[in-house]
């Protein structure tokens, strides 16, 4: 009989393969549109979207089609590049934040060694090592707070 932690722990898993699989479900699907429907639409775009403006007939006998069609590319160009450079942007403030929060972190880890320290000087170094983090996270506060509760109450 398995115990409630192992059952959460294999749930866990379970949503992480999930997880997973999805994400590479999703990044095969969007290279498949990539290298597949991009070209296609560039191509065949502005026939299926502009069809009662476009005379193929008359393309190349500068009517304006031309100037038509290669507008649309352009555009459907433009529209797919402002799309990746919006997911660029997305995947640098993800790893921005996640590279504070760990930065953070680090900090935090350093000033409970120095709390920890049988030197005096180092001691009120690690309480303002807090007092920085609290003033440049304000999100850990709280846990900067329950630091220096326990550790003011153990001393």
């Amino acid at each position: 009989m398995e115990t409630a932690l192992q059952q959460r722990r294999h749930r866990a898993r379970r949503r992480q393969h999930a997880r997973q699989v999805g994400l590479r479900t999703l990044t095969a699907l969007a290279a498949l549109a990539l290298l597949v429907g991009l070209p296609w639409l560039v191509w065949q775009g502005p026939y299926l979207l502009d069809a009662t403006y476009i005379d193929e007939a008359e393309i190349g006998e500068g009517t304006g089609s031309a100037a038509l069609v290669t507008g649309m590319r352009t555009a459907i160009v433009a529209c797919v590049a402002a799309i990746g450079a919006a997911a660029a942007l997305v995947y640098t403030v993800r790893n921005y934040r996640l590279s504070r929060r760990g930065q953070v972190t680090e900090r935090f880890t350093k000033a409970l060694e120095r709390l920890g320290s049988d030197a005096r000087y180092v001691r009120i170094g690690g309480i303002l090592a807090l007092e920085q983090i609290v003033q440049d996270a304000p999100e850990q506060a709280t846990h900067a707070a329950q630091v220096l509760v326990t550790w003011f109450g153990d001393a």
